[in-house]
């Protein structure tokens, strides 16, 4: 329920009005917008999207003083920040269905074979998946796909999790117990190649 102190809007009002509009401050102007509750905040494009900026975000920290430097170049004109300017340029790749760059002035490399010996152990409710990292110095990432209705086609819409080289396991968890669902893995280089997917294997949930 909102909370009114004086006339709306020219005081200060706070809080939701029958579920339909919201009422807050924002450096110190009152403003006013609709209530939306997204219609599916769970789509796959979005779980891939979201895949993207939490492998991007949690490997900035791990990036030499170097790389950072380069994509503050890229930031700078934009006056954005360079996490931001290597967030924006690797959402639009995963959109577009390309690997995620880890150096702006790397230009694409070689395509790398695919990840060997992946497995899906049944866990309870979940499915760990393991696997042997693509070979190649300049791989340093792996995209996971997954898909429960069949054989996966992999792209940003079943793209789940990227993890980062050397890690070579994921648990997925949320699952529906007895039901089937089918992976696939790609190696990712440097420059941002996404190599050849592994075959679809399954697992089936505890």
């Amino acid at each position: 329920m909102a909370t009114t102190k004086g006339p709306l809007m020219s005081l200060d009002a706070s809080g939701s009005l029958a579920d339909t509009i919201v009422y807050s401050k924002w450096k110190g102007r009152n403003y006013v917008r609709q209530h939306v509750i997204p219609s599916n905040p769970k789509t796959g494009l979005q779980v891939g999207m979201r895949s993207m900026m939490r492998f991007v975000t949690q490997i900035w920290a791990t990036l030499s003083l170097i790389i950072q430097d380069r994509w503050k170049v890229v930031a700078d004109p934009l006056s954005i920040t360079p996490l931001n300017a290597m967030v924006q340029l690797n959402q639009e790749r995963v959109r577009q269905d390309f690997g995620s760059v880890q150096d702006p002035t790397l230009a694409e490399g070689a395509v790398e074979a695919a990840p060997t010996v992946p497995v899906a152990t049944a866990q309870i409710k979940s499915l760990k998946l393991t696997w042997v990292d693509s070979a190649g110095a300049d791989d340093w990432c792996t995209f996971i796909y997954m898909d429960a209705t069949g054989v996966v086609t992999p792209g940003p819409s079943n793209l789940i999790r990227i993890i980062p080289t050397g890690d070579q396991q994921f648990v997925v968890t949320g699952l529906t117990t007895g039901t089937t669902y089918h992976f696939k893995l790609k190696g990712c280089e440097k420059g941002g190649t996404l190599g050849t997917a592994t075959a679809d294997f399954t697992g089936v949930p505890l």
